[in-house]
């Protein structure tokens, strides 16, 4: 099995040795020089594992071991110290730190690449998985903050949009992913009778916009904002390069697709078999978002009907039934969900 490989060691001629013979036996090798690098490197890169020397000057591989270990996208990456300290005390203070293995030096070549053959098969599936979902999390808190930035940290701008401002519409050409920052957003699409179907609301941290093939793609839905909106733009050819160079990236981002993709099927599945109380209340409870007046629902009536398929005036009826049973109640024209487990109920 091959992987990338940060290799953080001072002696150039050492680290030079050790990355020729990793990149002929196959792997993708990153160098650095020192302590303070590596951690740079390491986080900016997730490598499936490293190899660090102990003894350096700046910051020692014990420190470079203790600073990954507390970083959420890289307390999972292995690493195996190479030292020429290898007696009990050594080794037993190297896997408190975080070492999974430690390499004698002199070593052979044999020795290197069969340590790491045998790490790679251990921890790579489940590593990259969880590396994958921490860089995420770090990178939709990152375009949170008050200075968004790409997965390879270039500058981005929020952009202001009114309510009804469209993002993008059906069949245009896919070049940005869109993150929504503050505000709400729907993705909608025409269905085989022309009526617009509503298929989801997406609110603060979420994306949309995603086309499988990126820059050549086009867009299957309108998404337009229901509040006003802060949204970020986020070239597709910059995603795109990003999780060619992390495949753990790709990973979660196929996660996050399918799981949408499967609730999405669940769904319409309940729908096409519910009555008008189930579906009302499935669509309630699918659009609700939380605010300072409890759980609201942002969408028209109307939208709530062409999500599940239902004209406008059954959606109203029943919406007005479910006030009278205390279910619901209003704030001017939003609706206002006063018993989650009263519709939750209504689904069986």
């Amino acid at each position: 099995m091959t992987g990338a490989i940060l290799i953080i060691e001072d002696q150039q001629a050492v680290r030079e040795n050790i990355a020729e013979l990793l990149e002929l036996a196959g792997h993708r090798v990153l160098q650095a020089e020192n302590g303070i690098e590596g951690i740079r490197m390491a986080k900016s890169h997730l490598p499936d594992l490293v190899l660090c020397d102990i003894m350096m000057p700046e910051l020692d591989g014990y420190g470079v071991a203790e600073v990954l270990g507390r970083q959420p996208e890289t307390s999972n990456i292995p690493l195996v110290f190479l030292t020429a300290k290898a007696d009990a005390a050594d080794f037993r203070k190297g896997l408190a730190k975080g070492a999974v293995d430690y390499i004698s030096k002199p070593f052979e070549s044999h020795e290197l690449l069969e340590t790491i053959e045998m790490r790679l098969k251990r921890e790579h599936t489940p590593r990259r998985a969880e590396a994958g979902r921490a860089a995420w999390e770090n990178w939709v808190t990152g375009l949170k903050s008050d200075h968004p930035a790409t997965l390879q940290g270039a500058r981005l701008q929020a952009m202001r949009m009114d309510k009804g401002a469209h993002l993008y519409a059906e069949g245009d050409s896919s070049r940005f992913v869109y993150f929504v920052k503050s505000g709400y957003v729907k993705q909608e699409r025409m269905d085989s009778k022309g009526k617009k179907l509503c298929l989801r609301t997406l609110g603060p941290g979420e994306f949309c916009g995603w086309a499988g093939d990126f820059e050549h793609g086009m867009h299957g839905q309108d998404a337009l904002a229901i509040t006003e909106a802060e949204i970020i733009r986020i070239p597709q050819s910059d995603v795109r390069e990003a999780l060619l160079e992390r495949p753990e990236l790709a990973l979660e981002l196929n996660r996050i697709q399918l799981e949408m993709a499967s609730e999405f099927e669940s769904a319409a599945l309940s729908v096409a078999y519910g009555s008008a109380r189930e579906n009302t209340a499935r669509a309630l409870l699918r659009f609700a978002v939380p605010s300072e007046d409890g759980l609201v629902i942002r969408l028209s009536r109307e939208d709530l009907a062409n999500s599940v398929g239902m004209a406008s005036e059954s959606i109203i009826r029943t919406l007005a039934t479910f006030k009278q049973e205390g279910l619901t109640g209003t704030l001017g024209r939003t609706v206002v969900i006063l018993s989650p487990d009263g519709l939750e109920d209504e689904l069986g």
